[in-house]
């Protein structure tokens, strides 16, 4: 059972769920935020999973890339790209690889191309999520512009199942059990 309704639930703990949480923080919001996620982590269709058996080797759930608009970078990615959190694809990169049925690897086709440049998370995909909610983090320490707003919780490896309530009562976010992952006002 949820202790508290907080501010916010969001339902999901991928890119877009991070950014927001991100955001939220550097305009200087200050309530509580929860992201549940069915995942084991942050990321969701970004997510990466990283070989036990093969060291060094990735698999990008989703997006093995995204495209950056060089005239118009978004800014909420700029301390991404200078910390190295993000980084540009070269040439070599951009191929995939592609595992047949006899477990053999084979050049595949690059990632889909839009007009940005591409780029990607520099451990793996999952490294733009994990990287957008340190910066939600660095916002809302001493002197940040949530300075004193509380840590984004996260809730992983729980899927939302259903949800009750609204109005004039928290949200209920319920799992397939029936029983409440987290409350919240919005």
């Amino acid at each position: 059972m949820a202790s508290h309704a907080d501010d916010l639930v969001v339902v999901g703990a991928g890119v877009s769920a991070c950014a927001l949480a991100a955001s939220l923080r550097q305009l200087g919001w200050g309530g509580s935020l929860t992201l549940v996620e069915a995942g084991r982590g942050v990321g969701g269709r970004s997510a990466s999973r990283h070989s036990r058996r093969h060291p060094g080797a990735l698999l990008n759930h989703g997006a093995p890339g995204f495209g950056i608009d060089p005239q118009r970078p978004p800014a909420l990615l700029q301390p991404l790209l200078e910390c190295g959190r993000l980084i540009r694809l070269n040439d070599e990169l951009l191929g995939e690889r592609l595992l047949d049925a006899e477990h053999q690897w084979h050049a595949g086709p690059g990632p889909c191309r839009d007009d940005g440049v591409p780029h990607r998370g520099a451990a793996g995909m999952e490294d733009l999520a994990l990287g957008l909610l340190e910066l939600a983090e660095q916002a809302r320490r001493s002197g940040g512009p949530a300075a004193g707003a509380p840590a984004v919780r996260r809730i992983h490896g729980r899927r939302v199942q259903q949800l009750q309530g609204g109005g004039r009562d928290p949200w209920q976010l319920l799992d397939g059990a029936g029983d409440t992952l987290a409350e919240g006002r919005w």
